[in-house]
């Protein structure tokens, strides 16, 4: 009998299919006009991609071999690691575009994601220890929510920045733009909260809520906000071109 069910592995898989996709595109545009700021972009697609791997990876691997369900948090940890260091390019990202005048954002957001990657890589080395499958270890609560209070501030700058930006430019490139990567942050943002709740009011190991489904779904949902608003594909602007009429 199956520990976890089959649905996290293929939502998992096609999240990652579709940033190795997003990525590979996204190498395509930089090799013609080499950007810093399209460098930021990527990097962070590539660490939310090994971070998704890492977590199929662990998922896949408890489904084939019927290991017992707990087994997928390590997995999912560092996963975790790798996609809230992806917040610090992300950050950097948006900054290079929205805000250049403020370092001290970058600076705020570079301490409190390291106390973060800290505090999450001590649960990774850890947890084996003191872990035993209870969803009620403190510690491991702690951690999520320290987890969870950082990325929905970083991802709220994201929005904040990039909302203001739209609202105070004129040209309708830059505040379509502007207004996809604020969709972006509030998308991650949201699908952080799904999984969240996900985690409440999962019963036990192996228990997948709606809220798990959500959550991912809406994460690709988000990078191609991204993607789209800063790169800009041909049909895209047509699109616009017409609605702005």
């Amino acid at each position: 009998m199956k520990t976890i069910p089959i649905g996290p592995v293929i939502i998992e898989c096609i999240t990652v299919l579709g940033l190795v996709f997003i990525i590979i595109i996204s190498l395509q545009r930089y090799k013609k006009r080499k950007s810093i700021i399209t460098l930021n972009l990527i990097l962070a697609y590539l660490f939310n991609l090994v971070g998704s791997l890492t977590s199929f990876i662990g998922r896949t691997t408890v489904y084939i071999g019927e290991f017992h369900a707990s087994n997928t948090h390590v997995t999912s940890l560092i996963g975790v690691i790798f996609n809230i260091s992806a917040i610090l390019f992300i950050i950097s990202f948006t900054r290079m575009l929205f805000f250049k005048k403020n370092r001290f954002i970058l600076h705020f957001v570079s301490l409190i994601v390291g106390v973060n990657v800290g505090n999450l890589l001590y649960l990774t080395i850890f947890y084996p220890f003191y872990e035993k499958g209870s969803h009620g270890e403190n510690i491991t609560v702690i951690g999520g929510v320290i987890n969870f209070i950082v990325s929905i501030i970083c991802y709220f700058i994201v929005f904040y920045y990039s909302i203001r930006e739209s609202r105070k430019t004129e040209i309708i490139l830059r505040k379509r733009t502007a207004q996809a990567i604020a969709m972006y942050g509030f998308l991650i943002a949201l699908a952080l909260l799904m999984l969240a709740f996900d985690s409440l009011t999962a019963t036990e190991w192996g228990h997948y809520t709606v809220y798990y489904y959500i959550g991912w779904v809406l994460f690709p949902i988000a990078l191609l906000f991204s993607f789209v608003g800063y790169f800009q594909p041909s049909w895209f602007k047509r699109i616009y071109r017409r609605v702005d009429r």
